[in-house]
């Protein structure tokens, strides 16, 4: 278990019909947000596992600042393991790997 993410392994499932159980497990997510051409009023969404990121360029940001912004936003967000700013050339990229919660309900036979 990452400490970084709390100490829980194992989550409880109620609610589920007679003869189901629930299991529930962590895996990660993989993307990468590519910022470029930025220009003062450009407005920046990233949605990732169904929540939106959004930064608004102002006229004195450089693409830098802009790519650091949003990377710093999207990091905020504690199911998100990290969110990791690269900047170079013309260009800015930000990495996200972030966790996904499944919980799957499974069916007793008997």
């Amino acid at each position: 278990c990452n400490p970084r993410f709390g100490g829980a392994s194992t989550a409880s499932i109620t609610g589920l019909p007679d003869g189901f159980f629930g299991t529930y497990s962590t895996t990660t997510q993989r993307d990468r947000i590519t910022l470029s051409g930025i220009n003062a009023g450009d407005v920046y969404n990233a949605s990732i596992n169904g929540v939106t990121y959004s930064i608004t360029v102002s006229n004195t940001d450089t693409l830098a600042a802009a790519t650091v912004s949003l990377a710093a936003l999207i990091q905020g967000n504690a199911d998100i393991a990290t969110a990791t700013p690269n900047v170079g050339g013309v260009s800015g990229t930000i990495d996200v790997l972030s966790l996904i919660h499944i919980s799957e309900p499974t069916r007793l036979l008997r």
